[in-house]
């Protein structure tokens, strides 16, 4: 009986308007009816969530730490990196609309762009001018998620080193 009078309570209050405060390192989109995007930007906001699904999320500057690569420059050399990316949201409509899993989506392409960056570069390129090989990934990171509404503010390598790669084939079966 109290699951019924929950589920009709939950019902009720769909049909009224809700008050929203966005918080200034925030911004939101709805869609309404679920296919029209509303850009809502921080401050106090009236929605009806009959018909309005929104979504919050930050749009001030965030850091995503990259998962460790082991890699091969161009002359051959095995390397394991890994790196740092600081990025902006400046069109959450553009990231929303186009991205299911943005976390996951910006930490995959920018891996893929410290692929490109270290795999073009011989290992005494990579280990004598950090500033340039930086440089290089920022404004190659920069490129490739412009188009998803994010502004890469810096990206460098945290950590580069030479490496040995030893795979077994077969012998890890349980």
């Amino acid at each position: 009986m109290l699951d019924l009078l929950n589920s009709i309570f939950a019902w009720i209050t769909n049909l009224v308007p809700r008050l929203v405060v966005i918080r200034t390192t925030h911004a939101a989109v709805a869609f309404v009816r679920g296919k029209h995007l509303v850009y809502l930007g921080p401050g106090l906001h009236v929605y009806w969530p009959l018909w309005t699904e929104l979504h919050l999320y930050p749009t001030c500057l965030q850091t995503v730490n990259l998962t460790e690569q082991t890699l091969v420059t161009d002359d051959g050399k095995t390397v394991a990196v890994n790196g740092v990316v600081c990025y902006e949201i400046h069109d959450l409509m553009q990231l929303l609309s186009k991205v299911w899993d943005p976390e996951r989506a910006i930490a995959d392409v920018c891996l893929a762009g410290v692929k490109r960056v270290v795999c073009q570069r011989r290992l005494d390129e990579l280990l004598d001018d950090h500033t340039r090989i930086d440089g290089m990934l920022t404004r190659k990171l920069r490129s490739h998620l412009e188009k998803y509404g994010i502004t890469v503010v810096q990206a460098t390598l945290s950590d580069i080193a030479p490496c040995r790669v030893f795979k077994f084939w077969g012998l890890l079966r349980g």
